[in-house]
């Protein structure tokens, strides 16, 4: 294990040095940049103080888990407890959270206070440099179902492969259904073992095609995506195996939201948490037995042996049998459900990639009514309405569309006042997130559509590259200030340039950001949250016209242009590959509408990307809104597709498979903030949110919100362009493109 010599001498620097360092005593930049890439390289771990510590009495034991919400880790550390009851030891339980970051940090406070002993359940197994500094410490530790391949340390586990072996000979001998295995990450020996032991016994078994789904995470949610995604490519009836019961139970919600017959089309099995659990007791979901009070009980008392005979004791590893028994499955599991013939089928005209497509069994369920939707790419959508609309064409029931336009469509009387459908229009307001229902769905005192998408704009940053002590060392003393997270668009434009190689060739990132303009919105979106961040509001306060050509216009615009100096050379990259460039660290930052950052997801990412409010505070409102045609000939049924669409009763499904929800109940539920934890920043962002609605003065002129939407952003983007290219524009060319769109549209007023 690493010394405080050994650290000293790495840095170049004197013991004394490194104690004032570690006790943050002055120390200056250069000297503490070196220390701490010497504490990082050398994994040297900083000693608590203390009477215990000094005397190396300390009698407790750490124990880390990835969470408690699965009953298979709670009965495990249930047991533990118990027998360092008995045994008359302390001990501190702490959850990672499924952090790898995290789960670090703890394991070097424990060393650091030199607990007696350690039992890990990891989340990082495939990290070697983390077991290697807990055996260099010198502190006995148990690994329970994840070690690193090849290793040799103190190890109890579940036998997963024979227990997933059994499962899945015994399942294929009665039923000739292919089996599917939904197994969490496999980069977890105990997921590894389980897909072993389905594809070895599979394989045995003669005209079978097993399949195995591997899941991003062990959680519920997971489990939903999934079982969502299988029933939009499978018929039923299923076989599913999971190795978590969170998964399980994921995959069971799945089913019922798309009302798969549940006793006849259904044979759901999972890893079990216990034997012989008299109180659990779910025909819908059949658990396996999983030995977890002996799992806890061998791995406490493994330790315990190795504390007290640290000397000559030989490392165990022990695996403990489960079993299948509690599964039973037959031929007569499965029946023919009869499907009923739909009454009335409505059609819909909707934007490519439309959120709730694979949600709409659950509506046919409960209403008896088929929608068939037609998609079409989102910058053609506005056109095709008006093209179908001007006809008085009654070709479709609901439409869907971009919330800034629903005066156009309100005035040209293309939408069907829902108020006017008497008692069957009803609304609760206070469960949408502001700005969903007012201006974007009322337009002169009447409800014209009600919200189904809702999303405004956050920061997303590489929390590891603005942490990084010699990132933070070079900036300051290029900038004089500290490297922080920016608040306003000039520090945004610094820390872009700073993170950008072409600028700075130390850089961790290529790029300082990525810029999304791949539709035409999202262009004016970014110009809109530099223009509306700035103090000198570009809105007269009397006649709420839009000073577009004003200084302060120009200067936000020239804003943007400098940003995009930094930026990654493709500005009209898709906003998911926005992100995904933030994930791979080839960007430091970028500002995106948040259901765009559903990949960041999985827990590994969550200690490497941070979120945080855009510069300025001046986010932009997003989001989609279903209304009715006019014409519609079923205008009552279509009423009741939207509200469905629009329930608190698909915010958290949406959610999970879109990123977003136009629901407050969304956004306070514990289990999505674990899988997106920026929803609560979002709640806050939704407060300080503009709108981009537009009122026209067109002096008698018919122009559209999308015209003066479309036609500025081709002017920004046509100065955008000529940036990547290195021709820079100056004032007057911005102040000319600004005119130009003045004169052509008679001046756009903003509604705040």
């Amino acid at each position: 294990m690493a010394t405080i010599k050994d650290v000293a001498k790495k840095a170049g620097v004197s013991i004394a040095t490194v104690s004032y360092y570690i006790n943050h005593k002055p120390v200056s930049e250069e000297k503490s940049v070196r220390i701490a890439a010497a504490i990082r390289d050398l994994n040297y771990v900083i000693q608590s103080p203390g009477r215990d510590l000094r005397t190396r009495k300390n009698r407790m034991i750490g124990i880390v888990f990835p969470n408690i919400s699965d009953p298979y880790y709670e009965k495990i550390i249930q047991s533990i407890k118990v027998y360092l009851a008995q045994h008359n030891r302390l001990f501190s339980l702490i959850f990672s959270d499924n952090d790898p970051d995290y789960e670090t940090q703890i394991l070097q406070d424990f060393i650091g206070r030199k607990y007696a002993g350690i039992l890990l359940y990891s989340c990082q197994p495939d990290h070697p440099q983390v077991f290697s500094m807990l055996q260099h410490s010198g502190i006995p530790f148990v690994l329970i179902d994840r070690k690193p391949e090849g290793s040799h340390y103190n190890y109890v586990s579940c036998d997963n492969y024979s227990l997933f072996h059994e499962l899945t000979i015994t399942s294929l001998r009665r039923i000739h259904v292919d089996p599917i295995l939904i197994c969490g990450p496999t980069s977890y020996s105990e997921n590894q073992a389980a897909c072993e032991g389905f594809t070895d016994a599979s394989g045995s078994v003669k005209h079978t095609e097993p399949r195995i789904i591997v899941a991003d995470a062990q959680s519920r949610e997971e489990g939903f995506r999934i079982g969502m995604e299988l029933c939009h490519i499978q018929q039923p009836p299923y076989i599913l195996f999971s190795t978590s019961f969170l998964l399980a139970e994921g995959l069971l919600y799945a089913m019922r939201l798309n009302h798969i017959n549940l006793d006849k089309d259904l044979f759901l099995t999972t890893a079990g948490d216990c034997e012989d659990d008299v109180f659990y007791n779910d025909p819908l979901i059949h658990k396996t037995s999983r030995p977890t009070f002996r799992i806890g009980e061998t791995a406490a008392r493994i330790l315990l042996e190795n504390i007290q005979s640290s000397q000559d004791f030989v490392p165990k590893s022990l695996t403990i049998l489960g079993k299948t028994d509690s599964c039973n499955i037959t031929e007569s599991s499965f029946q023919p459900v009869p499907v009923l013939p739909s009454c009335i089928q409505l059609h819909m005209l909707a934007e490519e990639g439309y959120d709730l497509r694979t949600l709409t069994a659950d509506f046919y369920a409960r209403e008896h009514i088929t929608v068939k939707i037609t998609c079409v790419p989102p910058e053609q959508l506005y056109q095709a309405i008006d093209s179908e609309l001007a006809h008085k064409s009654a070709s479709f029931d609901i439409l869907s569309f971009d919330m800034p336009y629903i005066a156009d469509f309100a005035k040209r009387e293309y939408l069907l006042p829902l108020d006017s459908l008497g008692n069957s229009f009803h609304i609760a307001g206070e469960k949408y997130v502001p700005g969903t229902l007012d201006p974007s769905c009322r337009y002169g005192g009447h409800y014209y559509a009600l919200p189904h998408m809702s999303s405004t704009q956050l920061l997303f940053y590489r929390k590891d590259f603005f942490a990084d002590e010699s990132a933070r060392h070079h900036f300051e003393k290029q900038y004089q200030v500290p490297l922080t997270i920016p608040v306003n668009w000039q520090q945004y434009n610094r820390i872009s340039s700073f993170f950008t190689r072409a600028f700075n060739p130390h850089s961790p990132s290529s790029y300082g950001n990525a810029t999304d303009f791949y539709y035409s919105s999202l262009s004016v979106c970014a110009f809109w949250n530099r223009l509306f961040a700035s103090p000198n509001h570009p809105v007269h306060p009397v006649t709420r016209q839009l000073e577009l050509t004003s200084p302060t216009a120009v200067k936000s615009l020239r804003i943007l242009l400098d940003s995009i100096r930094s930026a990654f050379p493709d500005i009209h990259l898709h906003p998911m590959d926005c992100i995904r460039k933030l994930i791979d660290g080839e960007v430091c930052m970028v500002i995106t509408f948040f259901n765009h950052a559903r990949e960041i997801r999985h827990p590994s990412l969550f200690g490497k990307i941070g979120c945080a409010h855009i510069p300025g505070g001046a986010p932009v409102l997003g989001g989609w809104v279903h209304g009715i045609n006019r014409y519609s000939r079923h205008p009552e049924e279509a009423l009741r597709y939207i509200q469905w669409a629009s329930s608190d009763h698909l915010a958290v499904p949406q959610a999970i498979l879109s990123g977003q929800s136009p629901h407050l109940n969304a956004y306070h539920d514990y289990n999505l903030l674990s899988q997106y934890p920026w929803l609560s920043v979002a709640l806050q962002a939704y407060n300080l949110a503009k709108t981009r609605q537009f009122v026209i003065n067109s002096h008698g002129r018919n122009i559209s919100a999308r015209n003066v939407e479309y036609n500025l952003a081709s002017e920004i983007t046509r100065l955008a362009d000529k940036t990547v290219a290195g021709h820079i524009p100056d004032d007057t060319e911005i102040l000319q493109a600004l005119t130009r769109i003045k004169n052509g549209l008679s001046v756009p007023t903003f509604s705040m």
